[in-house]
This record gives C-alpha cells, sequence and structure tokens, in this order.
C-alpha cells in the first residue's frame, strides 16, 4: 500500500511583544505548511482558541489564510512543499505580562491539524522609558 497522504503545521520561532502603553503587535513567526506523500489540497489557516483576555481582544494577523500545495522543489512530481503564512498578533496595551499559547489549525484534504505558538508578552520597565 502507498503511504498515506497527510500533513502537518509547523512553525519558525515563538514570538514576543513589550508592552508599554497602547497596543504592540508581536514579532512574527512563519506558520508552515509539511505535505507528507504528495498531500497537494489547499490548507486554510485559523485561531480556534488561546488564553489570551477576550477583552480587549487581540487582533491574529496572517499573511495568508488559505495555503497552497503545489511546490515540486526537485522536480519529481511529487509534492513537497507549501506556501507558508506570517502570523503575528496585535496586543492590546492593557494585557498582562506573561506567557500565552495560542493554538492554529489549518484544515485541507480532509485533514485537521493543530499547532501552538506560545507568545511572550514583556512590560516595559519603567526606568527604560523614554521621557
Amino acid at each position: 500500500y502507498p503511504p498515506p497522504i497527510d500533513f502537518s503545521l509547523g512553525k519558525t520561532n515563538d514570538i514576543e511583544v513589550t508592552l508599554s502603553s497602547g497596543s504592540e503587535v508581536s514579532t512574527p513567526t512563519s506558520i508552515l505548511v509539511v505535505p507528507r506523500n504528495g498531500f497537494s489540497s489547499s490548507v486554510s489557516l485559523s485561531v480556534v482558541s488561546s488564553d489570551l483576555p477576550p477583552d480587549p481582544s487581540p487582533t491574529y494577523n496572517f499573511s495568508s489564510t488559505l495555503l497552497g500545495c503545489t511546490i515540486d522543489t526537485n522536480g519529481d512530481g511529487v509534492i513537497d512543499q507549501c506556501e507558508t503564512s506570517i502570523f503575528s498578533v496585535t496586543v492590546p496595551g492593557s494585557t498582562p505580562p506573561r506567557m500565552y499559547s495560542i493554538t492554529i489549525q489549518g484544515e485541507g484534504g480532509g485533514f485537521t491539524r493543530t499547532i501552538d505558538v506560545f507568545l511572550n508578552i514583556k512590560e516595559l520597565r519603567p526606568e527604560f522609558r523614554e521621557i
């Protein structure tokens, strides 16, 4: 039997943000779709859960929420790479500083996979504030 077609999600890094007063955008990470055994469906990305405070709510930014899987890097006729999405979070200034977890889901080809991205919120120390 041929090996099953499938995919997994990956990330290049976790993200962080330093809050001073207003809302700030976190550092970015790349969300990767890793196709297995010729997986060639498009994958739709969304945030399905997070322990960030809901009010005021954070904004989740994807450069693209639909990633195509059509890249054959070595010309052997097997799909081995998909598009990637740049992900960041716009964090309200009132969010308490600590580590948060954000679960991103990818759906495609009848499969659903998730990955956790960790967001470290740091507070700007008052002595470093510009006068």
